[in-house]
């Protein structure tokens, strides 16, 4: 399981990779994730609460 997880976890470091991924199965497709805006942060420090990461976008 180890290397698995290893080897999807470099292969979504791309930021149109990761995009992708979520618009598609998260969006039914529709380009709401931009490549461009993403990039990336240490999984330790992450601990927006989705409703102000969405309040965030909107602004």
């Amino acid at each position: 399981m180890g290397v698995a997880d290893a080897i999807t976890k470099e292969y979504m470091r791309g930021s149109k990779v990761f995009a992708d991924a979520f618009n598609y199965f998260i969006y039914g497709g529709e380009q709401v994730v931009d490549p461009e805006f993403l990039h990336e942060l240490d999984t330790t420090e992450i601990g927006i609460p989705c409703r102000i990461w969405i309040m965030m976008r909107h602004e």
